[in-house]
């Protein structure tokens, strides 16, 4: 019984999504194609934003081990900052958390 509710609430989830979905795209005047290429489009500056972000945090995250990087054809050592957590990195560097 349980996982018929499941269902259930994840199909009316699902058609209120679709009901937004068009909603939004009578709004924004768009073809079915348009509006899907939009969609395309988003979410790959999403996977190319997580990937950017992912290389950053695992950047900040050798900078606080003081590993040396190979950073723009330059090798720097960062021994200074070992022991520092990423946390500490995203707080020197200005970087808010949800960033």
């Amino acid at each position: 019984a349980r996982l018929e509710d499941d269902v259930t609430k994840l199909e009316q989830k699902l058609c209120g999504l679709q009901d937004e979905y068009q909603q939004t795209k009578l709004a924004l005047s768009l073809s079915d194609d348009a509006a899907d290429n939009l969609v395309d489009a988003h979410i790959r500056r999403l996977h190319e934003y997580n990937e950017i972000k992912d290389v950053g945090q695992m950047l900040l995250g050798k900078f606080g081990e003081g590993i040396d990087l190979l950073f723009f054809s330059v090798k720097r050592t960062v021994a200074a900052m070992e022991g520092t957590t990423v946390k500490k990195m995203y707080e020197r560097f200005g970087i808010g958390l949800e960033d």
